[in-house]
């Protein structure tokens, strides 16, 4: 290799690296912030109390839509205010910590080879589920899918903390194969209380040690 090629090499590692650096400074902020990662833990303490509340009704019933209407209308509405506080507390983190739009975190995090594996994993699990009639497989299969888009996602934010985070949603995913008895509502419940709760753990310890 003659001078100029070498430079040219030196270069393209240069502005690859400079690539890798600013998206680290996209989301990383954000992600390790103490309002995103104490947002993870509220979200899995009120989905055990729903996981909870949820296991009381099956012990006298057999199906969710068998249990009193007063305690559908408790799991719907924890489930809602969930929902409402991790979207609040998600946008403050945001709004507080990036300087960036919406938009364009979106348009860096999902581009379209993610969209597009992430749609044809629900796609084989549909039509798996429907050809052998083992509706069970939704759980599973859509919670290892999950992983591997988080697992994806982490090269192109530059957050290795989400490679952590996929492989532990991956293991999840396929030790929920093995509970397969309990009933589903009560395993989803509880398979992402634990999944949300070992996300604030690993954030957790990786923003202690960049402190």
């Amino acid at each position: 290799m003659d001078n100029k090629e070498i430079q040219e090499a030196i270069d393209n590692i240069r502005e690859l690296k400079e690539i890798i650096t600013s998206k680290q400074k996209l989301l990383t902020p954000m992600i390790l912030s103490k309002d995103f990662i104490n947002m993870l833990l509220s979200a899995s303490i009120l989905l055990l109390i729903t996981t909870i509340i949820t296991a009381t009704g099956y012990i006298n019933n057999s199906s969710f839509w068998d249990f009193p209407i007063y305690l559908k209308a408790i799991i719907m509405l924890s489930l809602l205010a969930n929902f409402i506080q991790v979207l609040i507390r998600k946008l403050k983190a945001f709004n507080e910590n990036t300087k960036i739009s919406i938009a364009t975190t979106i348009g860096e995090i999902f581009s379209v080879d993610i969209i597009v594996s992430l749609f044809l994993a629900i796609f084989f699990c549909v039509i798996f589920a429907t050809i052998t009639k083992l509706n069970w497989i939704y759980l599973p299969t859509i919670t290892i899918a999950y992983g591997s888009l988080i697992i994806s996602m982490a090269d192109k934010v530059g957050i290795i903390e989400f490679k952590y985070i996929g492989y532990i949603t991956i293991f999840i995913g396929i030790i929920s194969m093995l509970f397969l008895q309990v009933p589903l509502l009560i395993l989803g419940f509880s398979m992402y209380t634990i999944i949300l709760f070992s996300y604030f753990v690993v954030l957790n310890i990786s923003r202690r040690n960049k402190v």
